[in-house]
């Protein structure tokens, strides 16, 4: 069920952050170029803030989808809402309310009404991010360094908020594995920080020193198939390891393809050289 009080509550936030957030927006206008002005002195600025920009002009351009979208659904018919920053801050404003008029309506499971509540909900934080005012319940996971993937679901291994304060007791954590479990997955830095090179020129290896390959480094290094490197990670016969290479490629141990090339008896000759 949806709680409107603190839509309201967010609106006004929204209304005091957006016009901070467009002043990160904007860029030298044509017309206030220093080789002079140009034959179209009304071209808009180019945004040069890129973060800013994207927040900035989806809420833009949401705040409109949603209000009309509700407005809609409760009338039958939508006014057409100008496009200046002053008519933004009023279709947020607006937002709410249409919003608990949609659920005195019995319209609280619909869709337009249920994305409208997300949406006014998760754009402040979007906003503060960028403004880098993040409460600490908002500050961002990282992603693992050296492209770290979960042993068990293969999804990128993450340091928590608040990690650089204490670097040498970060632990990686697997947060969908978590959310499953209901347990902490995680891996101490002892467990984890081996596995990053400290030089990406060096061969990479695995916690006990393996040496890793692409399924394209093996298919050079042993004249063989790439894809016959996934056909046996599909049936089971190898498997890939915990981390990745940088462009997120698999990563597989020597070792275990040279054991299976020999049990194939696709290795003898090397092997008995």
């Amino acid at each position: 069920m949806i709680d409107v009080e603190p839509l309201y509550t967010t609106a006004r936030e929204l209304t005091q952050l957006l016009p901070r957030l467009a002043h990160l927006v904007g860029a030298l206008s044509n017309a206030d170029r220093p080789d002079g002005p140009t034959s179209r002195p009304d071209v808009h600025r180019i945004p040069w803030n890129t973060p800013a920009a994207t927040v900035f002009f989806d809420v833009h351009a949401d705040v409109r989808t949603y209000e009309n979208a509700l407005t809609l659904l409760l009338h039958g018919r939508a006014k057409y809402r100008a496009g200046s920053d002053a008519d933004t801050l009023d279709a947020v404003s607006r937002l709410p309310v249409l919003i608990a008029h949609a659920l005195d309506a019995g319209h609280g499971d619909h869709w337009d009404v249920i994305d409208a509540a997300k949406a006014l909900t998760r754009w402040p934080r979007l906003v503060r991010a960028v403004l880098d005012e993040a409460r600490p319940d908002e500050q961002p996971w990282t992603k693992a360094p050296g492209n770290l993937v979960c042993p068990h679901c293969e999804d990128r291994l993450e340091l928590a908020p608040g990690w650089s304060d204490h670097p040498e007791s970060a632990d990686l954590h697997c947060r969908p594995c978590t959310a499953t479990t209901g347990t902490p997955v995680r891996w101490a830095p002892a467990q984890w920080t081996p596995l990053v090179p400290a030089d990406g020129d060096e061969p990479l290896v695995d916690e006990h020193g393996v040496q890793l390959v692409t399924a394209r480094e093996a298919a050079e290094m042993f004249a063989t198939s790439a894809d016959l490197l996934h056909v046996w990670v599909h049936r089971g016969h190898i498997a890939p390891a915990s981390r990745r290479e940088s462009d997120g490629a698999r990563l597989f141990r020597v070792s275990d393809i040279e054991a299976r090339l020999v049990a194939a008896g696709r290795l003898r000759d090397r092997v008995a050289a």
